[in-house]
């Protein structure tokens, strides 16, 4: 499946497969990091691959509880607080000439822009009413 996701680029499919990750990190966080840092696609550890697309792609997924589960995962993995992810440099923009940054601090900004993007929506529907 991370194979699929590397060379993924229509967003409802990479919704889905990170999707599966989300709920595995949910049940197991430590187990389903070591299963990601286990092996790579096209020497590119897996775990990189898999949080650079869903890092990338986070406030483009659609549904509430598809929202809740992956900010929920996103959240656990920080709390780990595990080196290899920790020294992890990904992307900071899907523009591939973006600066690297380091993982935890790309997830902690995902996460409050997703946490910004829910407090609008809120006050929007109570504006509505």
């Amino acid at each position: 499946m991370i194979n699929k996701l590397a060379h993924c680029q229509v967003p409802s499919t990479i919704q889905s497969l990170v999707l599966v990750y989300a709920r595995l990190i949910n049940l197991d966080e430590k187990d389903t990091l070591e299963f990601l840092c286990s092996f790579s696609v096209e020497n590119v550890p897996a775990l990189k691959v898999l949080l650079t697309k869903w890092l990338t792609y986070q406030l483009l997924f659609v549904g509430k509880n598809t929202r809740v589960l992956t900010f929920l995962a996103l959240t656990k993995l920080l709390l780990v607080k595990d080196n290899r992810l920790e020294n992890l440099q990904i992307k900071s923009e899907a523009d591939q000439n973006a600066p690297e940054v380091y993982t935890p601090f790309k997830i902690v900004s995902l996460l409050v822009r997703g946490l910004d993007a829910e407090v609008q929506n809120k006050a929007n529907a109570n504006n509505e009413i």
